[in-house]
């Protein structure tokens, strides 16, 4: 799959002439200024590289940027406990909670709803119940639940060092999708609307590749199971983040 070229080709569109953004495109140059265009303005409100945390500290640091907690990671049950409303909303998702069954509701950036007891060993995700390796719990008017629960329920990557720290990551973040359509595929934009999936914006380079902007990082999920299921190579997170006039970061 050509993901790597993609990305060199992204970083290199940042600076180049705006066009509009659902023409098809088969020159590169059209190609690299659509890109420009769809990634301008898209995912950076939301978007971030790593938490960190450490047991026992009320700092968090987000892209570097300090947080103080109200609510510090600790461990136990033999499990490094997280405050799931700090971490939760650092990583994009909404969290709300119904007073009537003592539960915390999380929204999570995919879609998904979360729903977790303030006290108790079941959550339930999309209405469906799984265990938790820790039970969740309150304490210092905060609900408290393992690193564990947090990575599986939000789809994180949660690394612990020996000392303490925990470092966390998305696998991917934003509403765009990058796919590699090899000759002999028969798929268009057609067979994505027909099951409820049109594009914000899609364009190609005119070889096979697309790059298709969703309105939701839920839609975009869809789109690459979808997208698998017809044939293709896709892949979520696709990252551009400007640092400066003229430059650009990748990040995945």
């Amino acid at each position: 799959m050509k993901k790597n070229a993609l990305k060199l080709f992204c970083a290199a569109s940042l600076a180049s002439a705006v066009l509009a953004p659902r023409l098809i495109a088969a020159d590169q140059n059209d190609f690299a200024a659509q890109l420009a265009q769809m990634i301008a303005g898209q995912d950076d409100s939301a978007y971030f590289g790593q938490i960190r945390l450490a047991a026992g500290s009320r700092q968090m640091e987000v892209d570097g940027a300090k947080i103080q907690l109200d609510a510090a990671p600790e461990t136990s049950q033999g499990r490094l406990m997280l405050p799931l409303r700090a971490v939760a909303e650092a990583a994009g998702a909404k969290v709300s909670y119904d007073a009537g069954t003592q539960t915390a509701v999380v929204g999570s950036p995919y879609g998904d709803e979360i729903r977790c007891p303030l006290v108790g060993e079941v959550l339930q995700i999309n209405e469906k119940n799984r265990k938790m390796d820790a039970a969740s719990y309150v304490k210092e008017g905060r609900t408290y639940v393992s690193a564990q629960v947090l990575e599986q329920a939000l789809e994180l990557t949660i690394v612990q060092d020996e000392a303490g720290g925990v470092a966390i990551e998305a696998p991917y973040q934003t509403c765009r999708v990058i796919a590699q359509v090899e000759k002999g595929v028969s798929l268009d934009e057609k067979a994505l609307e027909q099951n409820g999936l049109t594009p914000e914006a899609l364009i190609t380079d005119g070889d096979g590749m697309w790059v298709l902007q969703f309105s939701t990082p839920a839609q975009a999920r869809q789109a690459v199971q979808l997208l698998k299921e017809l044939g293709a190579e896709a892949e979520p997170d696709l990252y551009v983040q400007a640092d400066g006039a003229g430059e650009a970061s990748v990040a995945q």
